[in-house]
């Protein structure tokens, strides 16, 4: 379950910074949680369902994806590697 969250976090998070060149942290993390944690009632209509996994998939998808350099996280000089906070900026690596 997990394992499918991250690539769906993932996949979220590439096409949100094809569109939007660069982000901060609190921007990223809504949009893609957004996309991950929705459910859909049998009418059709949806909710958001939000659960911690959610919030960790999400970590761990941008983790990858700098590990990968897909993407490229810039932090303040007060917050060391490999932490990130609001203020840490997310670019998509060409």
């Amino acid at each position: 379950m997990l394992d499918n969250l991250v690539m769906s976090a993932r996949a979220a998070m590439l096409s949100y910074l094809e569109t939007h060149n660069s982000c901060n942290q609190r921007e990223l993390v809504s949009y893609v949680r957004s996309m991950i944690d929705i459910k859909f009632r049998k009418d059709g209509s949806f909710y958001h369902n939000h659960k911690p996994i959610h919030m960790l998939a999400t970590i761990l998808a941008y983790k990858e994806l700098e590990r990968e350099d897909q993407i490229k996280i810039t932090r303040m000089p007060d917050v060391p590697f490999p932490a990130t906070d609001f203020r840490s900026n997310f670019i998509l690596c060409h």
